[in-house]
């Protein structure tokens, strides 16, 4: 029987917000440092956990006037935003990503040792989850 899934407040688990969340806490956690947004965006490319396409290096049509920034690092600022609002990633200072004591708990789980996993989604994103632990 598997343990169920970890928990984000508010976003229901395999949602594509919630498995950018847990992609950008892996990516904090397992680097071990505090990372600069493109460290960040270049650990997580580099892992191949994200399945980039053709069409997800093409800009959102909104930021065609703007930063021309490619759609798979703007969905990635989002999950950036979502980690910030629930306290898995302090909200300044800017450009300084690193996970809260929060982040790292939902990513790590508890310290009893529990594996991580991956698993492979239907969109090609591949995401680490742990099993979440109730505190008693």
């Amino acid at each position: 029987m598997t343990a169920p899934l970890c928990h984000v407040d508010g976003i229901p688990t395999y949602y594509p917000r919630w498995q950018l969340i847990i992609m950008l806490l892996a990516a904090l956690c397992e680097a071990g440092y505090v990372m600069t947004k493109a460290e960040a965006l270049e650990f997580i490319r580099r892992r191949k956990w994200f399945a980039i396409q053709q069409e997800d290096w093409i800009p959102y049509p909104s930021q065609q006037h703007g930063s021309n920034e490619p759609r798979w690092m703007t969905v990635l600022e989002w999950a950036r935003k979502d980690c910030a609002d629930r306290e898995l990633m302090p909200k300044q200072p800017r450009n300084e990503w690193q996970a809260t004591r929060d982040g790292h708990e939902l990513y790590a789980g508890s310290t009893s040792g529990d594996a991580i996993f991956g698993h492979q989604t239907s969109s090609g994103i591949l995401i680490r989850a742990t099993p979440h632990h109730h505190k008693t």
